[in-house]
Formats: C-alpha cells, structure tokens, sequence
C-alpha cells in the first residue's frame, strides 16, 4: 500500500464536495501564487495599480497557503470545514463588492466576488447532493 501526504486510501474518489472545493483552491492558488510573484502583471490586468507591491505579495501568498489547506480539506472530505468555507467565501464575496460600491476598487474586481459567490453555490449544492447520497447508501 503506498501513502502520499494527503491521500492515505489505495481507491480514492473525491465526493462532489470534495471537487468543488478542490477546483475552488486551484483558482485560490494560483491567483495567490501570481499575486505573491508577479503583483504588477497580475494588477495591471485588473486596471489596479500599487506603488508598494510588498502586502499585494503577502496576501497573495497567504492567499495560496489556504488554498493548500483547502486541497487538504478536499482530499480527506473534511465536510464540516467545507460548510464553513461556504460561509467565509460568501462573507468574503459581499466585503469585496461593499470595497467596490465604495470606489476602492475597479468595478472589473467583481470578477472575484462573483468567483467565489457562484463557488460557494457550487460547494452548498455539492455538499447537499453528498449528504443524500450517503444517507441512500446508509453512512450519512
């Protein structure tokens, strides 16, 4: 039997929840990874500009430590951390739109509030069709 970090099963198969939220840190990951390295291409194709790309570099690398935790979550179908990533992604949608009514940020930056509103949906649903399904094979 051979062991990874993350996956510790001969047969693995990721749940729908367990999808979603993988895919979500994929997208998680690597805009942090492209913020943390290249801020200034990352912000110019956003209309966004910082004379000081030093905490765009942190965030965007913090951005990407989630992520990894994320896919840790998604391996291991960790379905009560799912549920609350649910809440933290939905939180974090109407913040950035609040930051952009405000004018702080280009209208373009929507893009990532509706990313993570319509991931979050996507997690919910997944999380629902995952609950009746283990409770049709009896494990729920």
């Amino acid at each position: 039997m051979s062991h990874t970090i993350f996956l510790q099963k001969e047969e693995y198969h990721l749940s729908n929840s367990s999808k979603s939220i993988f895919f979500y840190c994929l997208y998680l990951g690597s805009s942090g990874l492209m913020l943390a390295f290249f801020p200034d291409f990352m912000l110019g194709l956003l209309h966004q500009s910082t004379t000081d790309p030093k905490w765009v570099r942190v965030f965007g690398f913090l951005a990407a430590v989630l992520a990894a935790k994320g896919i840790y979550v998604a391996a291991h179908d960790q379905r009560g951390n799912m549920q609350f990533d649910v809440y933290t992604r939905l939180a974090f949608s109407v913040f950035f739109v609040i930051l952009i009514v405000k004018g702080q940020f280009a209208p373009i930056m929507c893009i990532f509030a509706i990313a993570d509103f319509v991931g979050a949906v996507w997690t919910v649903i997944a999380l629902a069709q995952d609950r009746k399904a283990d409770a049709m094979v009896g494990t729920g």
